[in-house]
């Protein structure tokens, strides 16, 4: 008796772009075991909303911290944050994103778009940012993720350059309308 194993299905476009960008933000903020934590609210709403989306369960919590300097915490406790459809989103949107070979199909090269915009709106969103009149750049500690964005950056056609130091990796857009560019297309749909 022969025992067939069935691989699950492929997850669907916009599946992937959730489950993609869900990763990204767990990526960027503070993880532990069935919870992430953000500085800002935006990220842990997005986050949330995302996971709705996608069927899966999570509450947000925010706490206010410290001694003199007080500080608002906001967090996502959720016990799939380990979940199949956030795994495999990632993975998928990791391939597609930072694949070698050319988009074939204009529906192909239109995805691969939505994940990038999907990279750097987490980015934008959780991660610790500088901004303002000079070029855009983000700081993030998970080096796939550093990956992702100069790969991100340069699919939206933006120079963009990778620096690391003490673990840290900042991503930095060129100055001018490119990062006008990118952050136009991050923007919260």
């Amino acid at each position: 008796m022969t025992v067939t194993t069935l691989a699950p299905a492929p997850l669907a476009a916009d599946t992937v772009l959730a489950g993609f960008e869900v990763a990204t933000l767990v990526r960027c903020g503070a993880r532990t075991p069935g919870m992430v934590e953000f500085d800002r609210a935006g990220p842990a709403h997005r986050l949330s909303r995302l996971m709705v989306a996608l069927g899966l369960s999570g509450r947000q919590d925010s706490y206010v911290a410290g001694g003199y300097h007080r500080y608002t915490v906001h967090r996502v406790i959720s016990s799939d944050l380990r979940a199949r459809v956030i795994g495999e989103g990632w993975l998928a949107g990791y391939r597609r994103l930072c694949a070698v070979e050319a988009c074939a199909s204009p529906r192909q090269r239109r995805h691969r778009d939505d994940l990038a915009g999907a990279a750097w709106r987490a980015a934008l969103l959780a991660a610790a940012t500088r901004g303002g009149s000079g070029p855009l750049a983000v700081r993030v500690a998970d080096a796939d993720l550093a990956l992702v964005l100069v790969r991100a950056g340069r699919v939206l056609g933006a120079p963009v350059s990778l620096r690391t130091r003490g673990g840290r990796h900042a991503v930095q857009v060129a100055a001018g309308p490119y990062s006008e560019r990118v952050r136009l297309v991050s923007r919260v749909s």
